[in-house]
């Protein structure tokens, strides 16, 4: 099994303002420490440009979630991360990545309608399918690398649609404050993975396999 730590439930608050479970703030201090030891372990740092550390989160459900398996996975990855880390391993591996946490991330933490994404991919592959003139049937693994970048936008675009951080982020712009995206998946995603989590009683963080 690879590198982690365990959070057990003590470690969330019952009630949260966004609906969810806030962090204890001596669970968070936890977390920073733990974090770190990982990041020594593996001689990554969590939010690195060039080797970046990744995590997984899993646990037992407390409801079953159609679709997901149990694990969120390639924490840490996030839109500055992802463009620089295409220079020193293989693009596609690392878009097909970030396509998989946003998946993961949309499906568990946030609970979102996961209809449009999985039409988005079935589209895609349709296409893929229909331009191949071995008439091969495409899975995930052969989406070549430019489709996964314009696959990960869309998934972005229905991420905001739906969380309505589209129409937040317009009204920033307008007022001429600096418009920041809603779907920051770096440290953030962590913290809010866990305090909005599908877990029941514990579950493990652990260190998500990125090389390639």
């Amino acid at each position: 099994m690879a590198p982690g730590f365990c959070i057990t439930s003590k470690c969330l608050q019952k009630k949260g303002t966004d609906g969810g479970s806030n962090l204890l703030e001596g669970a968070r201090n936890d977390i920073k420490y733990a974090l770190g030891e990982l990041e020594n372990m593996s001689d990554r740092r969590f939010g690195n440009l060039v080797d970046p550390l990744l995590l997984s989160i899993q646990g037992d459900l407390k409801a079953d979630i159609r679709g997901f398996g149990g694990t969120i996975e390639n924490i840490g990855l996030n839109d500055a991360i992802v463009q620089a880390w295409t220079a020193h391993r293989s693009p596609r591996f690392v878009w097909d990545s970030y396509r998989r946490l946003i998946c993961s991330y949309s499906r568990a933490v946030r609970q979102l309608d996961m209809e449009p994404f999985e039409q988005e991919l079935a589209e895609l592959k349709g296409r893929l399918d229909a331009r191949c003139q071995l008439g091969r049937a495409h899975a995930d693994c052969y989406i070549p690398t430019h489709e996964l970048r314009e696959l990960v936008a869309r998934y972005k675009e229905i991420f905001e649609e739906q969380t309505g951080s589209r129409s937040r982020k317009n009204r920033r712009s307008s007022s001429g404050r600096q418009s920041t995206p809603h779907l920051v998946l770096g440290i953030a995603s962590l913290v809010t993975a866990l305090a909005r989590s599908p877990f029941s009683r514990r579950f493990l963080v652990t260190l998500t396999s990125n090389l390639q």
